[in-house]
């Protein structure tokens, strides 16, 4: 009798979004989908965990601090050899435009953000 293969390791994704009443929800709709989920508000932090190799994608909002931060996100991910294959989710509740842009600037996937609203 032969040993089962190893059991697959889940999908590793960093969510970065500065919106504290939406990171719990989309964490948690990830986390449902079988993702483990690591969060982070700052597109610095952001990079600097990139950079650490230990995630598969990325889920990332256009409108950081205020400004679309989340645009140069994306293309510093696309930069970087370590991340430029990665699946990258683009999120906005800023309408259309804002995720066309980040489509151009390499995001796969782009979505309005405002069903992973959470209470508090």
């Amino acid at each position: 009798m032969s040993a089962a293969p190893p059991a697959a390791r889940p999908s590793r994704v960093l969510l970065v979004d500065d919106d504290r009443h939406v990171r719990p929800g989309f964490a948690r709709f990830l986390e449902e989908a079988g993702v483990e989920v690591e969060t982070c508000e700052d597109p610095d932090e952001a990079l600097t965990l990139a950079a650490s190799g230990r995630f598969d994608g990325f889920a990332v909002d256009v409108m950081l601090t205020g400004g679309p931060l989340g645009l140069g996100l994306f293309s510093s991910l696309r930069a970087s050899p370590l991340t430029a294959k990665s699946p990258i989710l683009a999120m906005t509740g800023y309408g259309p435009e804002l995720l066309k842009q980040a489509r151009l600037r390499g995001a796969d996937l782009a979505v309005e953000k405002d069903p992973f609203k959470s209470e508090g």
